[in-house]
Parts: C-alpha cells; structure tokens; sequence
C-alpha cells in the first residue's frame, strides 16, 4: 500500500518523472524504440509546457490522455483494416481446402487429362469465388465501423473497393498457395492455419507494427497482410500520398499473381 501511495503522489506531482521511469523500463525490454523514446520525450514536453502556460496543475492522466472518440477514427479505421484482413485470411484458406477434397475424389485427375487447360481453370474460378466472398466479408466488416463507430468509408467508396479487391485477391491467392501442396485435408488445416496466424501476428493484424521492434516492422513489411493494413490505413485516412497507396496496391496484386502461378504449377504436378 506505501508502494502505492508513494507511486500516486509521483504520478499527481512529477509526472514528468513517473513518465521517464515507466518509458526506460519499456525501452530497456525492447517495447520502444529511441525513435519512439525521442517522440515521446517532446510530446510529453510541449503537453507540460502548455499546461504550465495555462496554470493548471499537470498530472500523469493529462500527460498521457488520448483524443476524444469524434477524432479517434483513426485507431478504429486501422483495426477494422487489421481485423478485416485476419478474417479475409481464415476464410480463403477454409475455402481453398475444398481444393483437397476434389483432389481426394479424382476430379484433378480428370481435368488434367482434358486436352483443355480445365484444372487451371478450375483454380482460377476457385481464386475469383474466394476474392468476391472476401470483398463481401470485408464489406461487412467496414459497414459496422461506419455505422457503429463513425468511420468515414462512404466518402471513399470507390477507393476502398479497390483496395478491399487487391487485399482479398492476394489473401485468396496465398491460401490455395499453402493448400494446393498438402496431401490431406488434416495437413492442409494445419500448415494454413500455422502459416496464417504467424503472417497475422508478424504482419500487424493482431499487433499495430509500429509497436514492434524496428526489426520486425522490416519483416512485417515483406508479409501480404502487412501491406493490406497499411493500404488500408493509407485508403482511410486520407493522410498518405496517392504514390504510396499505388505501391501497396500493387504490391498485392503482383503477389496474387505470383501465389496464383505457383499455385496452378504446383496442381498439375499433384494431380
């Protein structure tokens, strides 16, 4: 209870000091960088100053209080893009194992037999079912942020389209690229459902990014979910240039295509 008290009065009295111990025992475990600790240090500056201009007594609470909600769209914005994606994630890979099944069944075989390209264009039409089911899971999703929390997605409509069509298509890509290999349906849940949630963790579809180490924001960087939250951040806020939404979107096609190429290689050899 001392602990306590003695923790309260330094907080009500010299935030700026319970500020600086709580921020070196997050950077001494890695939680922040000396980018971040920087930033921190002249927000937290400017916000004492401001108080001190005002002759109000300055605490830990109004150091570190957090917009209202009317200008907090921005969080809520960046988790509908994170949770859409992991959603979008697990959906094309529970589609993608009916692949297994008809592999299972002897239709593959078949169809490679058929002087006609059939099992190509079998997973392509599997590719494009998976891609309109995510645009419509994603649609559902981003119209209870807008109608529950007040995300500004309308006024972006057709922006946001575009975006939700390049994040689904490389999810749905990526998930009959994990499938298309495995010999069982068992093997194909496990090494989807593995990778899937590795990709979501690493990517910042569970995390912000810009929480984790410098290091692994490189490595979420290279992950296609990673790139799906951030052109959606880019699509929503309104803040990013057209040049880098561009890129992101780009990004994820090349990378469905790639997924879709390795993946109908890879179906004619196991069929």
């Amino acid at each position: 209870m001392a602990a306590g008290q003695v923790q309260r009065a330094l907080s009500e009295r010299l935030p700026d000091v319970a500020i600086g111990q709580a921020l070196a025992g997050i950077e001494r475990g890695g939680g922040i960088t000396s980018e971040q600790r920087e930033w921190l240090n002249e927000e937290f500056a400017t916000r004492l100053g401001a108080q001190a201009e005002r002759g109000a007594t300055t605490s830990l609470a109004d150091l570190i209080e957090i917009e209202p909600a009317s200008a907090a769209a921005g969080p809520v914005a960046y988790y509908a893009g994170s949770i859409a994606t992991l959603f979008l994630m697990l959906a094309a890979a529970h589609g993608a194992l009916g692949f297994i099944d008809e592999r299972a069944n002897g239709l593959h075989g078949r169809m490679a037999a058929t002087p006609a390209d059939a099992l190509a264009s079998m997973l392509l039409g599997k590719f494009m079912f998976l891609t309109a089911l995510g645009v419509v899971q994603a649609a559902l999703v981003f119209l209870t942020a807008a109608l529950a929390y007040h995300v500004d997605v309308f006024s972006r409509l057709p922006v946001w389209f575009v975006t939700t069509a390049a994040v689904s298509a490389s999810l749905s890509a990526l998930a009959l690229a994990l499938v298309v290999g495995c010999r069982s349906r068992p093997q194909a849940q496990t090494v989807a459902t593995f990778a899937l949630l590795i990709l979501a963790a690493v990517g910042g579809s569970m995390v912000p990014r810009y929480l984790m180490p410098e290091w692994l924001q490189e490595i979420g960087r290279l992950t296609p979910n990673g790139w799906a939250v951030e052109a959606y951040a880019l699509t929503l806020s309104g803040t990013g240039s057209g040049h880098a939404l561009l890129a992101a979107w780009g990004v994820l096609i090349g990378f469905a295509a790639a997924c879709l190429a390795i993946s109908v290689a890879v179906a004619r050899r196991t069929a």
